[in-house]
């Protein structure tokens, strides 16, 4: 961790979890926080949306718009595997009340 100050515990909650905005955006910075040892040393993150997704799959989504978005260019094996671990996915329809 870079930051002089201890961080906090962090959870990051992401809706709209498979738009565009994540995939060009929010992931790859997140990402890249992440490498550059920006981020707490616990911290998840959570997307939800209306795509059914399994965890496995929104990960293999996520590293694919990370490598095509990312300023540092495609994801670092042993890097991603760490950050896809703080990684969950919850499908949600906001529009169906339960």
């Amino acid at each position: 961790m870079k930051s002089k100050t201890a961080l906090h515990p962090t959870i990051f909650v992401i809706f709209g979890g498979t738009g565009d905005l994540n995939k060009r955006k929010l992931a790859p910075a997140l990402y890249n926080l992440f490498i550059e040892g920006y981020m707490p040393e616990k911290f998840a993150v959570i997307g939800t949306g209306r795509t059914e997704f399994t965890d496995d799959s929104y990960k293999a989504a996520l590293e694919d718009a990370v490598n095509e978005f990312s300023r540092t260019g495609k994801v670092k094996k042993e890097k991603w595997e760490d950050f896809s671990k703080t990684m969950n996915y919850c499908p949600t329809d906001f529009a169906q009340p339960k």
